[in-house]
């Protein structure tokens, strides 16, 4: 799968959901259900703590990841997710992080490079709703 996010957002484009990230409980378990379920392609997971996956869905699908979700005694805990997430690409993460606070959300972390060029960011929208933001 290539790198999430693809390429940058062409001047003048909408941001659109690029990417889903699910982390659960009991990872391994969870990549198995829905790689049977769907017969979709799930990799290795990586060697951090948080395991990811990357998963490829069917054609015109949209491809996530799947990993582990932090324990309460994680120092980043409420910082990193469980559950899901989608992501949206935008052509300036902070100032998209920025006009959410303004708008009465809140920053839950970044913008932070996690890859050469792919900028992410979480955030809560006024309801305690988390989304990414990503490059």
């Amino acid at each position: 799968m290539e790198k999430c996010g693809g390429q940058p957002l062409a001047a003048g484009t909408r941001p659109a959901v690029v990417m889903w990230d699910l982390n659960a409980r009991d990872a391994p378990t969870i990549r198995r259900f829905y790689a049977e379920l769907f017969e979709w392609e799930v990799s290795e997971p990586s060697s951090d703590r948080v395991k990811l996956a990357m998963v490829t869905c069917g054609e015109g699908g949209i491809h996530g990841v799947i990993g582990q979700a932090p324990r309460e005694d994680e120092e980043d805990f409420g910082q990193r997710h469980a559950g899901l997430i989608v992501y949206i690409k935008v052509d300036d993460v902070a100032s998209h992080l920025a006009k959410a606070e303004r708008l009465g959300g809140k920053r839950i972390w970044g913008p932070t490079e996690v890859a050469p060029g792919m900028i992410l960011a979480h955030f809560e929208d006024p309801e305690g709703h988390r989304i990414g933001l990503s490059t």
